[in-house]
């Protein structure tokens, strides 16, 4: 939480997954991503986050890097 008044907040997040993967035939690998997003609440309703993801997969047998940028709107009713 980088910052809060009553129900507005801002904040961010910087999350790493990792892991392996293994496939016949193809042998193993590993697999991973890390992400970085910022959150923005209006109030308890209405959420806004936006941010940026590397992601490594592995499908047979080659590694198949990817970057993605997102913008999610989350409204709770």
């Amino acid at each position: 939480m980088l910052w809060r008044s009553y129900e507005r907040s801002f904040g961010h997040r910087l999350a790493l997954t990792g892991g392996a993967y293994w496939q016949e035939f193809f042998g193993a690998g590993w697999i991973g991503s890390l992400l970085y997003e910022q959150v923005f609440q209006y109030n308890p309703w209405f959420e806004l986050r936006y941010g940026i993801q590397w992601k490594r997969a592995v499908y047979d047998g080659e590694p198949t890097p990817s970057i993605e940028g997102f913008v999610r709107m989350n409204l709770r009713f």
